[in-house]
């Protein structure tokens, strides 16, 4: 608990007059009335005030401590005393974070706080470090390519901006950055958009018919029959790139043209690991059958779907891809169903067994 005693001696040492003080059970809830040392009167709390983060902040006071704000005469000593020439007016000056104007030996203008002035005193022009455009500069850089600006107001380099290309086109758009890249218009970038004609002699190089009777941009799905004979859609983009249609790709990627195919493995070795075309097709049938939705609990989230034979797939080898076989079960039923019945010798008539007990359970 704090004491008016304590509490008026440590303001009066800190060089403040003490006013009056209450709430004193509390170092964090006291609230206290002082005057700073060039009289200005004002309200805080204790434990602002003992930790100097809220001291008199009036104008240009700013008392915090026995630390005054740096006074305008003495701002622009310290500029100059780095070799600066201030070309402002004092008035610009409130605090450390004001922007004031200078210029370097070298006659480069600078505009700069306090603040940051003292963590970078040396000049950017002069240390080779590039200070932003004037809207003049950005306008002759235009001018220099032959091409004419036509914004009224530059902000910064990564603002879009229009112009007149050298080629003629004036409904140009571009950043500062990308024009002194190099970066040009789509008519100097031969970046222009297909035509149909154009557009017709990418599919036919390609082996394909397209079916749409007019080009609709690069990144819209365009109807055509492929090589292979199926009708599906694709953007000029991905036929550019070499993207093919799924049924092309299945095929491509398919037995022995699949990246991951193991040439070593025997027929026995992937009927055992179940790792063979057969075995994906009954199992995409059996999902169809069911419409993707477990035959136990009806779960139709999917991502959590398994294949599950009926007669083991370990002992009934007849039966392995036969989708009379299988049914469609969420792995949590799939894994109370083997937890209950093991793995193994499975048969049609565990499953029945199982789904009615899970229904009686559901009842």
């Amino acid at each position: 608990m704090l004491s008016i005693e304590k509490v008026k001696n440590y303001i009066v040492s800190q060089g403040f007059i003490f006013v009056s003080a209450e709430h004193l059970e509390s170092s964090r809830e006291c609230k206290i009335e002082v005057i700073c040392p060039r009289g200005h009167e004002y309200n805080t709390t204790w434990h602002s005030f003992s930790h100097q983060k809220c001291r008199c902040k009036k104008g240009l006071c700013n008392t915090t401590g026995n630390k005054l704000r740096k006074k305008a005469k003495e701002v622009i000593s310290e500029f100059e005393l780095q070799g600066y020439k201030f070309i402002g007016e004092l008035k610009d000056y409130k605090n450390n974070k004001s922007k004031l104007r200078l210029l370097c030996e070298n006659n480069h203008p600078r505009n700069i706080s306090y603040n940051h002035f003292m963590k970078v005193k040396k000049c950017p022009d002069c240390n080779g470090f590039r200070r932003p455009y004037e809207y003049e500069e950005v306008k002759k850089i235009f001018e220099r390519e032959g091409c004419i600006l036509l914004e009224p107001t530059y902000i910064n380099t990564k603002t879009i901006m229009k112009y007149q290309c050298v080629c003629g086109e004036d409904s140009c758009y571009i950043r500062l950055t990308d024009f002194l890249r190099g970066v040009r218009c789509k008519r100097c970038s031969k970046n222009e958009p297909y035509s149909y004609e154009e557009v017709i002699n990418l599919f036919e190089k390609r082996g394909h018919t397209l079916l749409e009777t007019e080009y609709k941009g690069s990144k819209t799905p365009h109807a055509y029959i492929c090589r292979c004979g199926n009708v599906t859609a694709i953007s000029i983009y991905n036929l550019v790139r070499g993207v093919r249609c799924k049924v092309c790709y299945l095929r491509s990627n398919r037995g022995e043209n699949h990246p991951s195919y193991n040439p070593d493995l025997t027929d026995e070795e992937r009927q055992k690991n179940r790792k063979y075309i057969e075995y994906v097709h009954w199992r995409s049938k059996v999902y169809q059958r069911d419409k993707y939705t477990c035959q136990c609990c009806y779960d139709d989230t999917g991502g959590n779907l398994v294949a599950h034979h009926l007669d083991g797939y370990h002992w009934c080898v007849e039966r392995r891809t036969d989708v009379e076989n299988g049914v469609t079960m969420c792995e949590r039923c799939h894994d109370i169903f083997h937890n209950r019945y093991g793995y193994r010798n499975n048969t049609e008539k565990q499953f029945i067994l199982f789904l009615e007990s899970e229904k009686t359970l559901q009842s």
